[in-house]
């Protein structure tokens, strides 16, 4: 079968990205996963599309539609619904079954304040009020829309069901849940996206009548069918709606997500069977409308919910090492520069440690080189004090620290030392701590004089 782009292959249809990308909560898309069938039944005829769901979208396999359901025997046509369902490895798969909607009643209730529990015990005592069939007459069912006190009752005959349930099981064709069209568009709004907040209103072609379908504020699921001309039951509908009289009905392909591949065949002709595809492929996602007695149901085996908890962990562990990515990154950034900081400041303290080996060598150094150039300065002192007490004046006693020098000694006149010690590059500030005449003539000094350059240093 050839295969088209995105969409119902209809003008005026929504992008295919951003009807699967508006309002789409993640973990509703990631539960998104399966592949179911869905069968419509049209008068004397079935369509069955086949679709497989995934997160990014949904994919249609292929359809198939079969005349004569009423007339052929069941075994026949259901081999050619087998036949078309290995095609697609979906011949174990149990259906999801539309009644034809004049042969059901969609009905809603709004439980203000009723609990949980006592939901079933409040539907069943106002269920007789909702239809016209005798007590034993009726079948029915009901699906609570989300967490909201609204609920959808659908409701046929018993006789319906019966019917339906044995044509198909001699068809040999697995069913797993007889729902209504209501159900399956209501589940189809929300699979991928969020509908519209203000309401919307669709009118699909259904024989010679008009099925509506609409959500609004005030009623948030209305199902009914019109024998009245279009623009009659527009009108009629948006008033039970109460939306704007001006609001234009949607497009068919609006009210389902357009689908990643189509068959060039598939239009709007195929969206209820698809929408009823949907709801076989992810039952977690879906209204469970199903008119099947519970204790009836075919129990779906709990091993097919592992590949998708497999999948949520896979992709739990991923999305969670994609949020602390940055932050992993960081600390191991952080870790390793606090390691080349360690590094660093350990060769910052060796590198202090030689300054500071350094610096104390070359003090001793320098030190040594102090009292190497004492001695040659305390030669050149003696030499210039022996230079500047010349015959016939001597001197008896030399008294020599890093800073000054003092002399006591004879001389015939005593102040001439005092010129001649100052003109020396050695001596500053000379100054005579005492002089007393001699007898005989002559003088005896004490003379104080400080050495020129030696401020500094160790005195001896």
């Amino acid at each position: 079968m050839e295969l088209t782009p995105l969409g119902f292959g209809l003008t005026g249809g929504l992008m295919p990205g951003l009807a699967l990308a508006v309002g789409a909560t993640g973990w509703r898309k990631l539960l998104a996963i399966g592949t179911g069938v869905g069968i419509e039944i049209q008068r004397d005829s079935l369509r069955a599309v086949a679709a497989r769901v995934r997160p990014n979208g949904a994919e249609v396999l292929g359809q198939i539609v079969i005349e004569g359901i009423h007339e052929r025997p069941a075994a026949e046509w259901g081999a050619e619904y087998l036949a078309f369902a290995r095609q697609f490895g979906v011949e174990k798969t149990a259906a999801a079954l539309l009644l034809p909607r004049h042969d059901v009643i969609v009905r809603h209730l709004t439980l203000a304040g009723v609990a949980e529990q006592d939901m079933p015990s409040a539907v069943s005592f106002q269920i007789e009020g909702l239809h016209p069939f005798a007590e034993d007459e009726a079948a029915w069912c009901w699906a609570r829309l989300g967490s909201t006190p609204n609920v959808l009752v659908a409701i046929t005959r018993q006789e319906t069901m019966a019917r339906y349930r044995t044509l198909f099981a001699e068809a040999g064709i697995p069913v797993a849940t007889v729902t209504v069209s209501a159900a399956v568009l209501y589940t189809a709004q929300r699979l991928f996206r969020s509908p519209e907040p203000a309401g919307f209103l669709a009118m699909l072609p259904a024989g010679d009548s008009l099925e509506v379908y609409g959500e609004s504020p005030s009623k948030p699921v209305y199902s009914t069918v019109f024998e009245a001309p279009y623009e009659l039951a527009r009108r009629a509908a948006l008033s039970e709606l109460r939306l704007e009289p001006a609001t234009e009905p949607y497009a068919a392909e609006r009210l389902a997500p357009p689908p990643l591949r189509a068959l060039e065949n598939f239009g709007p002709d195929s969206l209820l069977a698809y929408t009823a595809a949907l709801t076989s492929a992810a039952p977690a996602l879906s209204l469970e409308a199903n008119l099947i007695p519970e204790a009836e149901r075919s129990n779906r085996s709990k091993l097919q919910y592992i590949p998708t908890a497999v999948l949520l962990f896979l992709l739990s562990v991923a999305g969670y090492l994609l949020l602390t990515q940055e932050s992993r990154q960081q600390a191991r950034y952080l870790a390793q520069l606090n390691e080349q900081i360690s590094q660093m400041e350990q060769r910052a303290r060796r590198a202090e440690q030689i300054d500071k080996e350094i610096a104390a060598t070359r003090a001793r150094v320098a030190l040594l080189d102090q009292f190497r150039r004492r001695t040659l300065a305390d030669m050149d002192a003696i030499r210039e004090s022996t230079m500047l007490i010349s015959p016939p004046a001597w001197a008896s006693q030399m008294v020599l620290t890093r800073t000054t020098l003092t002399l006591q000694g004879e001389t015939d006149q005593a102040a001439p030392l005092l010129q001649k010690f100052d003109a020396s590059a050695l001596f500053t500030g000379s100054d005579f701590a005492g002089v007393q005449p001699r007898q005989g003539g002559g003088e005896t000094f004490t003379l104080r004089s400080n050495r020129e350059g030696q401020g500094t240093g160790v005195e001896q």
